[in-house]
C-alpha cells in the first residue's frame, strides 16, 4: 500500500503519491506570467521563491474559471523541482493498495495535446474511481517549453470580483507568504508514530494514555466487526477496536499492541501492529489536511519527516463516525 493524497478540481478528485507533496496553503494573488504555457496561471513568492501554479482542468483543455479565496494551492517538491497545483478543496490522506490501480482510458487514435501526459492511471477507492496524477511529469512541466505561449493575465483578472475585506484578505495572505520562512521553532508537537497494516499514522501523544501488549482479547457478543473485543487491563475493562476498515477498507489481524487512548471521558483501546517512535516536530513538518473525504475524514495534518509521510488521526472527527458506534443487536 502507499499513500496518496486526494484533492478535488472542478468535481475531479485527483490522486498524488503523498511523499512528493511539501504543503498545502491557500491561494495567494497570482503573478501574472509570460512565454508560457496558458494553464500555468501565475507564479507566487514563496518565502523568497518563486513558485509556478498550474491549473489542472487548463491543462486537461477545460475553459479557465474565475479563482475564489477558498480554494488551496498543494506545493510538490522532488528532486529540486517545484510546482503548485490549484486545489479547489484538499480531502485525505488515504493508504490504497497497489491493486486498486489501474491504466487511463486512451481513445483509439487519442493524441496528447501537450507537451507530456501527466495521468499516471486510475486509483479505485471505495465507491469512486481517483485519476492518479504522475508526481515526476507534473515537475517536468516547470522545465518544458514546448507549448505555444500567452500572454500573462492581470492579478485581478484571476479572481472572482471581491469586496474592500476579500481584497484586504487575499493582499494578507499574499504578504504572508512572501515572507522570508522563519527558521524552525524547537519542536513542541510530540505525537507517537503507529503503524495499521501498510499505513502510518500519528496519534498527538496527549490522547495517549499507555502502550500494551495485545494478549487474549475476549470477543464481546453483538458488536460490529470492527470492535475486536475487550481486556483487562489491570482490572478494568477496555473495549478494543480495529481501525483498518475506516483507514484503509476491509479489516486487518494479527495485531500485536494496544494504543490506550483518552478522549475526553471516554478510554478506548486501538489496536495496532507497532509502535514505531515517540517523536516531537516542528510546524514545518505538518501540513494541514482540509475538507472531508467521502464523509468521514480521518486525517486533520500530514506528518513528513526522513520515514516518509504520517497521517495524524483526527480522534473528533473519528469519534462522530457510526463506526464507534455499538449499537447492540436484537
Amino acid at each position: 500500500m502507499s499513500d496518496h493524497l486526494i484533492f478535488e478540481l472542478n468535481a475531479t478528485r485527483y490522486a498524488i503519491p503523498a511523499e512528493t507533496v511539501r504543503s498545502t496553503f491557500w491561494l495567494p494573488e497570482l503573478a501574472p506570467v509570460e512565454d508560457l504555457p496558458p494553464y500555468f496561471v501565475g507564479l507566487i513568492n514563496l518565502h523568497g521563491e518563486v513558485l509556478a501554479v498550474v491549473d489542472l482542468g487548463q491543462r486537461f483543455g477545460h475553459p479557465a474559471k474565475p479563482y475564489r479565496l477558498n480554494q488551496a494551492v498543494v506545493l510538490l517538491e522532488h528532486d529540486g523541482y517545484r510546482l503548485g497545483l490549484v486545489a479547489d478543496q484538499v480531502h485525505d490522506l488515504v493508504d490504497i493498495a497497489p491493486a486498486a490501480a489501474a491504466p487511463y482510458v486512451h481513445l483509439e487514435g487519442d493524441v496528447h495535446l501537450h507537451a507530456a501526459p501527466v495521468i499516471a492511471g486510475t486509483l479505485k477507492w471505495e465507491d469512486t474511481v481517483l485519476i492518479l496524477l504522475d508526481a515526476t511529469a507534473l515537475l517536468r512541466l516547470v522545465i518544458q517549453v514546448g507549448d505555444r505561449p500567452v500572454t500573462g493575465q492581470a492579478p485581478s483578472e484571476r479572481f472572482a470580483p471581491l469586496n474592500p475585506q476579500e481584497q484586504a484578505r487575499l493582499r494578507a495572505r499574499t504578504h504572508r507568504l512572501a515572507l522570508p520562512d522563519a527558521p524552525p521553532d524547537p519542536a513542541t508537537h510530540v505525537y507517537a508514530l503507529i503503524r495499521i497494516g501498510s499505513g502510518r499514522y500519528a496519534i498527538e501523544l496527549q490522547h495517549v494514555a499507555e502502550f500494551t501488549h495485545l494478549g487474549h482479547c475476549t470477543p464481546i457478543p453483538c458488536c460490529p466487526p470492527h470492535i475486536i473485543g475487550c481486556v483487562n487491563l489491570r482490572g478494568a475493562i477496555l473495549t478494543v477496536v480495529d481501525l483498518a476498515p475506516l483507514l484503509q477498507g476491509k479489516p486487518s489481524t494479527d495485531y500485536t499492541v494496544i494504543v490506550v487512548l483518552q478522549l475526553g471521558d471516554q478510554r478506548l483501546g486501538l489496536a495496532a501492529h507497532q509502535v514505531s517512535d515517540i517523536r516531537s516536530y516542528a510546524d514545518q513538518a505538518l501540513a494541514p489536511l482540509t475538507g472531508q473525504a467521502y464523509g468521514h475524514p480521518h486525517c486533520k495534518w500530514m506528518l513528513h519527516d526522513e520515514d516518509g509521510v504520517a497521517g495524524v488521526l483526527d480522534f473528533d472527527a473519528l469519534l462522530q463516525h457510526t463506526q464507534f458506534e455499538v449499537n447492540e443487536q436484537a
